[in-house]
């Protein structure tokens, strides 16, 4: 899958002395934007959505995405480098993006352009085909249990 956000959209949120302050560059650059990744793939998929292969930021889907995963990097750089703190954020990027995640994951906030499936999301309930060369047969039917 590939990269979602790149050195450059973190120099648009806080800026190329920041960023390379926190030593955002080269392999902890992509170990940081890995990680963030994977937090914004697995709270998707815990609200039903299919996470897309690419983002492109100039889409309303693909510019919430990337805030989302810029916002976990930023934040994780800031809380394991010793002796700096994450300074106030005056824009609000930042918290405004764990925020949207916190809502994602709890399935309050949607994602633009997309639309979440239900049953594959966490509590959902998708069932094997009853017919066809995956099928399973059902064993529960109205009133009683079949196939025991």
């Amino acid at each position: 899958m590939a990269a979602w956000v790149d050195a450059n959209f973190i120099n648009l949120m806080i800026g190329t002395a920041a960023r390379t302050a926190l030593g955002l560059s080269g392999n902890t650059f992509t170990h940081y934007q890995n990680a963030a990744q994977g937090t914004v793939i697995s709270a998707m998929q815990y609200a039903g959505y299919t996470p897309p292969d690419t983002v492109d930021h100039l889409t309303p889907q693909g510019a919430f995405l990337a805030q989302l995963v810029a916002g976990i990097m930023v934040r994780d750089a800031f809380q394991f480098r010793k002796g700096i703190r994450l300074p106030f954020d005056p824009s609000g990027t930042i918290s405004e993006a764990l925020f949207r995640l916190d809502a994602l994951y709890n399935k309050k906030l949607p994602i633009p352009g997309m639309t979440p499936d239900t049953l594959a999301g966490y509590g959902g309930n998708i069932s094997s085909p009853t017919t066809g060369t995956n099928a399973r047969p059902s064993y529960f039917g109205p009133g009683k249990l079949q196939g025991f």
